[in-house]
């Protein structure tokens, strides 16, 4: 890493990785389900029951340039078993088989593999590379490189770790009666058959997560770390024009390096969907088709079981309404050639303002030079542009025997819409500098063949 172009920081890594891995020990499912239909209700009851297990095996890993030779015991990953309901409700409100009410409950647990295993594996991460340790860089000797001109490591150079149990059997994480994570799942919606074959569908749907687990250093707690005030920067694209006063937290020297990996089940962290939708659906006697869809919904979030109490900041604060619309068309035109096209609608991703603090306001640095990330803008305050794009296909069908073909032609984006998809999010002199636009109009060409 390089602070105003000067050599500030560096990134270790602890390989050699040797034979790392984790395990699915047990992964089993059982599932049960009836419907019965009395008069104008028909009830769907399920449950199901799931058995989970998942390991880290023995492990041996020879010495690197910042680790030492490395022999792992082996490690028990989590054990769940959890049953689970699913639950449905139909009501044909005239008996005609017209219009429905219909409302479900269902309970979901999350798909689990090796994720929370790997993040036992002392050797690796869970993303199945190896770990790392950020650590101060002062470059003696102004060659900008931790290499010396002999192909020696300059390890005077280096200053302390921020985890003193890197590398070692100590860096495992420890599960703290961790919970399988899950969540329930409501719908309420009422279909109506507006005419033969054209039906519209208005509903609400709702998604509430339970047991979202957190990574906790045991080691140090929110009363480890001092409060400082620095000033946000100005500028007239922030909120009220910048120049917040914001309330930071430097860690303890006292405390720095000192490390004790737990997960845990939050207490606080909850996630909440809420949507309404409004559908439509047709079908022609000429074989042509249409459908669309209106969506409006908010995704409500709360991660303030934290360690580090600069987390805290935004942790809960309130997400936006957002809606979105999709259609889609088809049409047999004269010749056998077939005409569908694709509209769909949909927000802009959020814009974020990533500001890196490295010092307090009197410019001491923070403790072992570590870096503060803060975002100067609320969740979902602003916007990219609203994208919009139109697809349209041509195909026609041919029968040769038992075989089918059909050539295709697409076009894609027909507007040729140039919405900006991605910007800068670091702020500084490049902040909102585009990085991504809607692809461009193209076509494309296929054969789809059936035998």
């Amino acid at each position: 890493y390089y602070y105003g172009g000067n050599p500030y920081a560096i990134d270790v890594m602890a390989t050699p990785l040797g034979n790392y891995s984790g395990n699915i020990d047990f992964d089993t499912g059982l599932f049960a389900q009836d419907s019965w239909t009395l008069g104008n209700w028909t009830l769907n009851l399920g449950v199901r029951a799931d058995i989970f297990s998942s390991s880290i095996p023995e492990q041996q890993a020879g010495a690197g340039v910042w680790v030492p030779d490395r022999t792992f015991p082996r490690y028990p990953g989590p054990r769940w078993n959890t049953v689970v309901v699913r639950t449905g409700i139909a009501y044909d409100v005239f008996g005609d088989g017209r219009t429905a009410l219909k409302g479900t409950m269902h309970q979901y647990v999350s798909s689990e593999s090796t994720r929370i295993a790997m993040k036992r594996n002392p050797l690796s991460s869970f993303t199945w590379a190896a770990n790392s340790d950020f650590r101060l860089w002062n470059d003696i000797d102004g060659n900008r490189s931790v290499i010396a001109p002999d192909g020696r490591i300059q390890y005077e150079e280096v200053g302390a770790s921020g985890n003193q149990n890197f590398g070692s059997d100590a860096d495992t994480t420890t599960l703290v009666d961790l919970s399988r994570e899950g969540h329930w799942e409501y719908a309420l919606n009422l279909q109506h058959e507006i005419f033969s074959g054209i039906s519209v569908t208005g509903g609400w749907y709702r998604r509430n997560y339970y047991n979202m687990w957190w990574e906790d250093n045991g080691a140090v707690g929110h009363n480890n770390f001092s409060p400082f005030m620095i000033t946000g920067p100005m500028d007239n694209r922030l909120v009220g024009g910048g120049g917040e006063n914001i309330q930071l937290y430097n860690m303890d020297p006292s405390v720095y390096g000192l490390s004790e990996k737990l997960i845990r089940t939050g207490d606080l962290n909850d996630r909440l969907y809420d949507g309404f939708e409004f559908v439509i659906d047709g079908r022609m006697d000429n074989g042509a088709f249409f459908g669309g869809s209106y969506t409006y919904e908010r995704t409500f979030l709360n991660e303030c079981d934290v360690d580090n109490p600069n987390g805290l900041r935004f942790c809960d604060a309130p997400r936006a309404w957002q809606s979105m619309y999709k259609a889609h068309a088809a049409y047999p035109m004269p010749g056998g050639i077939i005409l569908s096209g694709f509209v769909q609608g949909y927000p802009g991703p959020e814009l974020n303002a990533n500001y890196n603090v490295t010092a307090m306001a009197d410019g001491t640095r923070l403790t072992g030079g570590q870096r503060i990330t803060i975002d100067l803008l609320p969740p979902e305050t602003y916007f990219l542009p609203f994208q919009r794009k139109v697809d349209i296909r041509l195909m026609r069908r041919f029968n040769i025997g038992n075989t089918q073909i059909a050539p295709v032609m697409d076009l894609f984006n027909l507007f040729n819409a140039n919405t900006t998809t991605a910007v800068n999010s670091t702020y500084g002199s490049r902040w909102q500098e585009i990085t991504s636009i809607m692809q461009s109009r193209y076509i494309r060409m296929g054969l789809e063949i059936d035998w």
